[in-house]
């Protein structure tokens, strides 16, 4: 079940502070980190569900691949090497400087592409 936009955005500005907190520990915020990625691929499903069409949107890891191959350099250095272990990288699963999925080929793809 997808989160409510108030519920994601609710959950990246309690994650992200956490993340950047050299404080605590690499474990705890590691699990921040996979936190700020489930809410960035709840928006993507969201955004994508109930389209027409045949595809299939990514899997959590798949997302998490493709949204790393772009955003990697927003999480601290310490973490982005356990994140790609994780789930590598994936660059043409989106669109650059997007975090939202679309289709290869579809009209939103596309356009993102022309105006990333």
């Amino acid at each position: 079940m997808a989160w409510t936009r108030e519920e994601r955005e609710g959950i990246l500005e309690e994650l992200w502070p956490l993340v950047r907190d050299a404080t605590k520990t690499v474990e705890v915020r590691l699990e921040a980190a996979l936190g700020i990625l489930e809410a960035y691929w709840n928006g993507s499903f969201e955004h994508f569900y109930g389209r027409e069409g045949s595809e299939r949107h990514p899997t959590y890891k798949q997302y998490g691949a493709g949204f790393l191959a772009h955003h990697i350099d927003r999480f601290p250095k310490e973490l982005a090497p356990l994140l790609i272990r994780r789930f590598g990288t994936d660059p043409d699963l989106l669109a650059p400087g997007y975090t939202i999925w679309a289709p290869p080929g579809s009209r939103e793809r596309k356009r993102m592409e022309e105006n990333g």
